[in-house]
């Protein structure tokens, strides 16, 4: 669906095919066993209560987490607010 935001509202929205080519493609990887672990999921419609549900979700690395050592950081020349203003009201 596309969405034309020209303009004021209603917007027009048209939808599109898209050929398969244009369309990523998921691999999942099955030789390796996959950790699940349950996500709880909450849907914000309408009034409370709201639907509570939990799933199983298989956790996948996508990256790996480089932790630089930190730098020494720099203390700020600023004086801290002490309460009275430098100047006359």
């Amino acid at each position: 669906m596309v969405t034309d935001f020209k303009g004021k509202p209603p917007f027009k929205r048209t939808i599109e095919r898209v050929p398969a080519i244009e369309i990523a493609q998921v691999e999942i990887a099955d030789s390796e066993a996959v950790d699940m672990v349950e996500v709880k999921k909450i849907e914000f419609r309408g009034k409370p209560p709201f639907k509570r549900s939990k799933e199983l979700v298989p956790v996948i690395d996508i990256m790996q987490l480089e932790l630089e050592p930190e730098a020494p950081t720099k203390k700020s020349s600023r004086k801290k607010f002490g309460g009275r203003p430098p100047f006359t009201r």
